[in-house]
């Protein structure tokens, strides 16, 4: 985790890459808004980066913690939110694998929608899981979890050059081609799942 931390302290622009892929912090919110109910909730960011979904959960009233493994990211969050006027309750350089007792177990919303992208090992994966991220939840908690699966980047390495990205448009023509991609491969249950949510 080490390497992750280094490169994005040392390489990587996080606060901007939400800026270039606005239809997915958009599809994320909208999920957000859609699953996360009730109000002055207490919430727990872990991996969070920069903050930006941190950031739009304390717009709406909720009391919202980040942890991040980037002290860079950590402190652009600081600094944004500043600018912006915004309060989270704690800034935390941490580790998602090393999530003691020490942050309760009475949050209402925990967030792992950073850490799982680089957590290939399935050990971590479920060390982030069970060892960390659920057990801060509160009985009937609600944990909000993104992956990215090994067969994106060779996808959207394909796709991306050919169709728009920026446009709703060109996000569904994408979608519906990496669909297609995925029922000539055998992944039938996948196609099923996308399309009933979608109400195709």
């Amino acid at each position: 985790m080490e390497k992750v931390g280094r490169y994005y302290d040392r390489e990587y622009d996080e606060w901007s890459r939400l800026e270039r892929h606005k239809i997915e912090f958009d599809i994320t919110k909208r999920y957000l808004d859609e699953y996360v109910s009730g109000t002055n909730l207490k919430v727990f960011d872990i991996g969070g980066g920069p903050g930006r979904y941190a950031f739009y959960l304390a717009q709406k009233g909720h009391r919202v913690s980040l942890l991040d493994l980037s002290r860079r990211n950590i402190e652009v969050a600081k600094e944004q939110a500043a600018k912006k006027g915004i309060r989270l309750e704690a800034y935390i350089h941490g580790n998602a694998l090393e999530l003691g007792g020490d942050y309760g177990s009475d949050y209402d919303l925990v967030l792992l929608m950073g850490p799982l992208y680089h957590l290939v090992k399935a050990q971590d994966r479920r060390k982030a899981l069970r060892g960390g991220s659920l057990r801060l939840l509160k009985p009937g908690g609600l944990l909000v979890a993104s992956f990215i699966s090994s067969y994106a980047p060779p996808i959207c390495d394909n796709l991306k050059s050919l169709y728009p990205m920026e446009s709703p448009g060109g996000l569904l023509y994408f979608f519906w081609s990496t669909v297609k991609i995925f029922r000539r491969a055998a992944l039938p249950p996948l196609t099923l799942a996308v399309r009933k949510k979608l109400g195709t």
